[in-house]
């Protein structure tokens, strides 16, 4: 089968009002989302951005490694688009969670420079403008 959203240019940033596929990988990889802990966490964070009113979401999926949305950013979190300020706070939840309850699992995520002590997702999440019917 020809998958014809994989062909299409691959974006990290997204515009405001725009519906977007978009996804966003674990660091290496990693299956941190198969506790339902956390994919708990995330569908509380998304339920909260919704009604606040940030973004619209037409449906979505975790897989153990990465989430995939189709949503609409509808204005910023403060300073921040809200895909950045989901990022921001799930990895933050994710770091304390496993510093308190599996610090051994934190290592694997371990990348000390000047922004961070830890990465949890991949850089640079992949968000594909859904501007067709055909998509």
């Amino acid at each position: 089968m020809d998958n014809f959203l994989l062909k299409e240019r691959r974006i990290s940033q997204m515009n405001l009002e725009e519906v977007y596929f978009w996804t966003n990988t674990i660091k290496d990889w990693k299956s941190l989302l198969s506790p339902d802990k956390y994919k708990e966490f995330i569908i509380d964070l998304m339920k909260e951005q919704v009604e606040k009113g940030l973004v619209t979401i037409y449906c979505f999926v975790i897989m153990p490694n990465h989430p995939h949305l189709i949503w609409k950013l509808n204005k910023l979190n403060g300073k921040e688009k809200p895909s950045a300020s989901f990022n921001k706070i799930t990895a933050h939840h994710f770091v304390k969670d496993l510093k308190d309850n599996h610090p051994k699992v934190l290592d694997h995520f371990i990348e000390k420079t000047k922004e961070r002590d830890y990465r949890i997702w991949k850089r640079d999440p992949m968000a594909i403008l859904m501007n067709s019917k055909k998509k």
